[in-house]
């Protein structure tokens, strides 16, 4: 009996803890699986084949940033670092399913270390924000993810026929070197890491 219900604890533990994780993984992403769940709905629902394709294209990029982002969470749980190979594994992956929808893009990661998830999470969910505000207009982009003076930088150039500089806040930085060339950029403290 003892044992059976030491059994039964660990199970209940266990089950906790996978609810709580996934409680945090939607909490972190609920925007963009709401957003999947939308075109989705839109996609069973229209009949128009331009209509279906524009829909999976978007599906397709949020959904390879939910799924790489979600990755990150999960290592985290082992580990506080994410190594600076496994970021890069993640980046291209996100950006192969950029070019897939026929936007021209690339990415430079060059970190000289392994990044705090945390951290690693900020520049993820800003290249997924400025993705997701000019994905109408974007015709190239190209990422970079590098360490600079105590600073991790996440720095993105695009051309894209939206007017971007709307995206400016107090953390994310535009500039606008050309007509419809930008380049938007956020920095997040990281001194401390070795």
């Amino acid at each position: 009996v003892l044992e059976e219900n030491y059994r039964i604890k660990r199970k209940i533990r266990t089950l906790s803890e996978k609810n709580r994780l996934y409680d945090d993984l939607y909490k972190q992403t609920a925007y963009q699986v709401n957003l999947m769940n939308d075109w989705l709905n839109e996609f069973t629902e229209t009949e128009d084949r331009k209509e279906q394709r524009e829909l999976l294209r978007r599906i397709v990029v949020v959904g390879s940033y939910l799924k790489r982002r979600n990755n990150m969470v999960l290592v985290s749980e082992n580990a506080s670092l994410i190594r600076e190979v496994d970021l890069n594994i993640s980046i291209i992956e996100i950006i192969n399913d950029l070019q897939t929808v026929g936007v021209n893009c690339a990415a430079y990661v060059d970190l000289g270390k392994d990044i705090p998830t945390d951290i690693a999470l900020k520049l993820i969910d800003f290249y997924e924000y400025v993705v997701e505000n000019s994905f109408d207009g974007l015709s190239s982009l190209l990422v970079r993810f590098f360490f600079r003076d105590g600073h991790f930088y996440s720095c993105i150039d695009t051309v894209c026929s939206l007017d971007l500089t709307k995206l400016g806040t107090e953390q994310i930085s535009v500039y606008e070197s050309d007509e419809n060339c930008y380049t938007l950029s956020v920095k997040v403290k990281g001194d401390d890491v070795r």
